[in-house]
């Protein structure tokens, strides 16, 4: 019983320390800081030029053939939007980052210090479509001490700054 009562009360230190105490591969030998809004929003920018605009100019004028039928199409955006989560979550699985987040040097870390699945990303994508359409969701690091947006408080993941 007491040897539990310890156990406990390190996981409780932990866990309100966890952006000074996460071991994560990506951020060893360095300080961990939260991304402010702004980084995270130039980084999100960024892959949206990088990654998304090339998938719909593809989907376009590659699979559909022309502008009007991509608009007037239901499965394109829908597609597009999909595969851009799936390339999204590759990147955030194996690098912990995108390519946005690397121009800035942002990291997407868990907050018990795991690697961040490919499942969780992809969670993480359509909690932020969903959070993106109520606002709220996505504007939250600005008032959060933490910085954490809606999403990443539902799956317990941060977004940090390396330095």
């Amino acid at each position: 019983m007491r040897q539990n009562a310890k156990r406990w009360r390190k996981l409780k230190r932990n866990s309100q320390e966890h952006l000074n105490q996460v071991s994560h591969k990506h951020t060893r030998d360095c300080a961990i800081l939260a991304a402010s809004f702004i980084q995270r929003a130039k980084a999100q920018i960024i892959d949206i030029f990088m990654i998304y605009m090339p998938i719909l100019y593809f989907l376009t004028y590659v699979v559909i053939g022309n502008a009007k039928d991509f608009r007037e199409s239901i499965w394109g955006p829908l597609v597009g939007v999909l595969l851009y989560g799936v390339i999204i979550s590759l990147f955030l699985t194996f690098k912990a980052q995108t390519p946005g987040k690397k121009a800035y040097d942002l990291l997407l870390i868990r907050d018990d210090g795991k690697k961040v699945t490919f499942f969780l990303a992809f969670v993480r994508f359509i909690l932020f479509l969903i959070s993106g359409s109520i606002i709220i969701g996505i504007l939250s690091p600005l008032w959060r001490k933490d910085r954490k947006t809606m999403y990443d408080l539902i799956l317990k993941t941060s977004v940090v700054a390396r330095s």
